[in-house]
């Protein structure tokens, strides 16, 4: 029996764990130091890009539009402007060239010609028109000729046969010309109207101050650095330019310079 009791005695010895059990390790933080800043700040520049990423891809978007409508807004002023400007350009044109039309279905060639005829019918015009006075009337057979005349220069029997406008007139049966010098060394543009005569025709050819065509220019809504002025199809100014300046004569036939390119 003792001997029995020692051996269990042993083998409950033997299981049980030699001497007292080791204490725990004490509990360590998962981040510290380092590790623990490089945290905080990725998440601080996380949230500050989900917060202001939006907010600057709004502001480029509505940039962006805010441009594209104001430059919509200002093309299509400066379009009704110009639009506005060409009518009264084509109106004030159109109503000399019926003036003159009427003046030689009127009255024949002979009755134009007439001493004191055409004084006349430029005091009526002038009556008639307050804006774009008529300067001077004269009548040019298909020779080219002027056979009578009335203004304030001297060029009855003055001959034309050698212009372009003459011959562009007589084809087209009527012509307005470009702002030129001419015989008058002074800046006009002339319209001229055919008129048939069985085998033979001849012109009725009126001068205008070109300043008339710049009080048809209406500068109204342009700021102080916008300009408007008129060029023909070459390029060459027609009327003053507030960047480009005035009427700079270079030849009879060439009055205003072009604008520069680079400007």
């Amino acid at each position: 029996m003792s001997g029995g009791e020692e051996r269990k005695d042993a083998k409950v010895e033997a299981g049980s764990p030699s001497g007292p059990p080791a204490p725990s390790e004490e509990a360590r933080p998962l981040l510290s130091g380092g590790g623990y800043r490089r945290l905080r700040r990725t998440v601080t520049l996380a949230t500050a890009a989900v917060s202001l990423l939006p907010l600057l891809i709004m502001t480029l978007v509505n940039y962006f539009q805010y441009q594209e409508a104001l430059e919509g807004t200002t093309k299509q002023s400066i379009s009704r402007l110009l639009s506005n400007n060409k009518q009264s350009l084509e109106f004030f044109l159109a109503e000399r060239v019926s003036a003159l039309s009427f003046i030689i279905h009127d009255r024949s060639l002979d009755e134009l010609c007439t001493p004191g005829a055409l004084t006349k019918v430029i005091r009526n015009m002038n009556r008639a028109f307050a804006l774009g006075s008529f300067l001077d009337l004269g009548i040019i057979n298909s020779g080219g000729k002027q056979r009578c005349y009335r203004g304030p220069h001297r060029l009855e029997g003055h001959d034309y046969s050698d212009q372009r406008w003459f011959h562009r007139a007589a084809h087209r049966g009527t012509y307005t010309s470009d702002v030129f010098l001419g015989h008058r060394h002074s800046p006009h543009f002339a319209i001229a109207t055919r008129h048939q005569r069985e085998d033979d025709f001849y012109l009725l050819r009126a001068t205008f101050d070109a300043e008339v065509l710049s009080k048809q220019i209406h500068t109204a809504g342009l700021g102080v650095r916008d300009d408007i002025f008129l060029v023909n199809r070459k390029g060459l100014l027609q009327t003053p330019s507030r960047r480009f300046g005035g009427c700079r004569p270079r030849s009879r036939s060439t009055c205003l310079t072009t604008p520069p390119a680079s400007r």
